[in-house]
């Protein structure tokens, strides 16, 4: 995840272009418990959004999202207070002084963060910028490709993943140009008990300093509490899959669902709600050696 136009279009960038890229949201009605449900959002140029969409960030120059971009948006409905509350979360390239361009560099500092949200208390017709989730002690940065997920035994409680880099990775002169893939060292949850309101680190946690790239996650239902994120190992060719046994304990890396495999996507997950999760897994959906559905 490089985000601000993809470095300024791999470096080759014209200081006359100004693309910018903020968050439309479309509501689609549902007859699941007679609530309009469904919710998608999509990255929209500057141009703005469609009629029926309505605009999740970068509204005007006084909205903090106008000045950056966002991107590769996941979005969920929580239960908290009385209400209902849609919550979207995105690489956010918001300016906040952490990452600075000029015509040919980009330089990362500790502290930096592209792990953004907003929320909206009146089923999606306006928005609120949540901001950035700060990386935590040991982290100099949280880098994006965020999943999202509302506990299915606690519908107030939302989480969303972000890639990781350990702090050893960026000095405080900060990093300059790309990150290349021994950057990135795992990956970070965080979590919010207020239907999205608030968020706040809930557990980091990596594979020997891994580079990690996608994210997933499931959630048991029923008896089961067991929250799982689930990250493609790069270095490995694995999928890593983590669980929190009830939602707030820390995340723990479980077995290779897939051993002996090379896998090389990004993971899909979900849980089996009808018959409950197996001894180990929910169903683990992705492609497996670049070609084959697997099911697990």
């Amino acid at each position: 995840m490089e985000r601000r136009d993809d470095f300024l279009r791999r470096s080759g960038w014209n200081e006359g272009l100004d693309m910018k890229a903020h968050c439309c949201i479309g509501l689609a009605q549902t007859n699941l418990r007679s609530i309009a449900a469904a919710v998608v959002s999509a990255a929209a140029l500057l141009g703005g959004c469609a009629p029926d969409h309505y605009q999740v960030t970068g509204k005007d120059d006084g909205d903090p999202g106008w000045h950056g971009t966002q991107s590769e948006t996941a979005s969920e409905v929580a239960f908290a207070r009385g209400q209902k509350i849609f919550v979207t979360t995105y690489n956010d390239d918001t300016d906040d002084g952490k990452i600075t361009y000029t015509a040919n560099d980009r330089v990362v500092f500790p502290g930096a963060s592209l792990l953004g949200w907003s929320y909206s208390r009146d089923r999606g017709k306006t928005w609120a910028y949540g901001g950035k989730v700060r990386p935590p002690k040991g982290i100099a940065a949280l880098w994006g490709d965020p999943s999202i997920l509302v506990s299915s035994t606690d519908s107030n409680r939302v989480y969303i993943t972000s890639l990781a880099i350990d702090e050893s990775k960026i000095p405080a002169s900060g990093h300059h140009g790309w990150m290349d893939d021994g950057s990135i060292t795992g990956a970070c949850v965080a979590r919010s008990d207020d239907g999205g309101i608030h968020f706040a680190i809930h557990s980091c946690f990596s594979e020997s300093g891994h580079f990690y790239d996608g994210s997933t996650m499931a959630a048991g239902s029923g008896g089961d509490q067991r929250i799982f994120a689930a990250f493609r190992d790069v270095e490995n060719s694995h999928i890593d899959v983590w669980a929190s046994p009830d939602g707030l304990a820390s995340f723990v890396k479980i077995a290779d669902p897939f051993p002996n495999m090379q896998m090389l996507s990004h993971p899909r997950m979900a849980y089996d709600r009808v018959t409950g999760a197996t001894a180990r897994f929910p169903c683990l959906m992705l492609t497996a050696l670049g070609s084959s559905s697997v099911v697990w």
